[in-house]
């Protein structure tokens, strides 16, 4: 068959639809002066939120970096924008203050807004030096089925102080 006879979808590609959906501006950690748009997966859409480390995929290879997610919007794209795969953050690391005056001294440096920003969190923040962490123990849900013999006595009272607290309770207690 002739080229010009052919299928045109064979050689042209096909546009991508309209999407909508959360988006994130996020400032990577490097030296680049712009930011980059990525969209929200579902399952993360309570977690991103300004001021938060974000780890997404950069380039045609989709190299793992790292950036501060610095606005968020409800948008419709027609390229194909790549998810944010994971926060890093528990909590916001910048108040909306702090992400504002980074973002205007990377403006007036002339440098890039990631590494402006990753230089007003301390480094024992960011690696969350100091920090303990703390099991908690709870009643379950519903009472499991007794397999065996009943609880021993020291069982017995931590669930008559789980039952007082009304609350998980940390397990050194």
């Amino acid at each position: 068959m002739p080229r010009s006879q052919a299928d045109p979808e064979l050689f042209e590609p096909a546009e991508q639809p309209p999407q909508t959906g959360p988006l994130a501006t996020v400032a990577l950690i490097a030296p680049v002066h712009r930011l980059y748009t990525y969209y929200i997966p579902d399952h993360l859409c309570e977690r991103v939120q300004p001021g938060v480390r974000v780890q997404v995929p950069v380039g045609a290879r989709a190299r793992r970096s790292v950036g501060f997610c610095t606005e968020l919007t409800t948008g419709l794209w027609t390229t194909r924008l790549k998810p944010i795969e994971d926060v890093l953050d528990p909590e916001r690391l910048l108040s909306p203050m702090l992400l504002d005056l980074g973002l205007w001294m990377a403006r007036y440096y002339c440098c890039g807004p990631g590494l402006t920003l990753d230089a007003m969190v301390p480094a024992a923040i960011k690696d969350r030096v100091g920090l303990k962490k703390r099991r908690y123990a709870r009643l379950p849900a519903a009472p499991p089925e007794p397999v065996g013999r009943g609880p021993g006595p020291q069982q017995c009272r931590i669930v008559e102080a789980l039952q007082a607290a009304g609350k998980p309770l940390p397990v050194d207690e």
